[in-house]
């Protein structure tokens, strides 16, 4: 996972390399992205 400490665009979220046991788990990987949220939220002046 990558998140906007690795490539500075905030809001966006990389998700790499999920294969089939990554469908058996995307409850969780959808949990942890949740829990890390507020420092995934967008950058408002994207949103214009």
């Amino acid at each position: 996972m990558q998140a906007s400490q690795e490539h500075n665009i905030s809001g966006l979220i990389n998700l790499f390399e999920i294969e089939s046991p990554g469908l058996t788990s995307a409850l969780a990987i959808a949990e942890h992205i949740a829990n890390e949220k507020d420092d995934l939220a967008p950058d408002p002046t994207l949103l214009n």
